[in-house]
């Protein structure tokens, strides 16, 4: 009878843990995981026709049909990559003079013939985030030709000037 009750004393033991109920402390905590990506400077370029024109570039010179007849240029397009976290103003000014040349050696002779701007893309503000070559303004010019002009080698000058600030 000793042993069975020994028996019986250790299988109690051996049993209670599993039936008893066990309560835990419960901890918690939160933490936070940081990183920083730097803002780059915004770049931005002009192009033209899949050209792109370096930074004060003043002799680029575009090949264009006969002022006698009606003309146009292939586009011009201002090119913006950038991953600011803020909206940036874009400015876009584009200053042509009218087509002139000389006669007799030296005078300046003027054609009156006016390129004319013609937006097909124009953004006011880039948008805060990241942007690859977005392409942020595209133009032509083009303007009516004058067949009773004389003959002449006609330059127009173009001021383009552009800013993302």
């Amino acid at each position: 009878m000793k042993k069975l009750l020994t028996i019986l004393t250790i299988t109690a033991l051996t049993i209670a843990p599993m039936f008893a109920v066990v309560q835990l402390d419960s901890k918690s905590a939160q933490v936070q995981l940081v990183n920083t990506i730097e803002e780059t400077p915004v770049s931005y370029s002009l192009s033209y026709d899949e050209i792109f024109l370096e930074d004060g570039t003043t002799n680029f010179e575009i090949e264009v049909a006969p002022l006698t007849q009606d003309g146009e240029t292939e586009n011009f397009r201002i090119h913006a990559t950038s991953n600011m976290n803020k909206d940036m103003a874009v400015s876009v000014k584009v200053a042509p003079e009218t087509f002139k040349t000389t006669l007799n050696g030296d005078d300046n002779f003027d054609s009156n013939i006016l390129p004319v701007v013609k937006n097909r893309i124009n953004v006011d503000v880039l948008t805060a985030g990241k942007h690859n070559s977005l392409v942020v303004s595209e133009f032509h010019l083009d303007w009516e030709g004058d067949k009773d002009l004389p003959a002449g080698d006609y330059t127009s000058n173009v001021q383009i000037e552009y800013s993302i600030q």
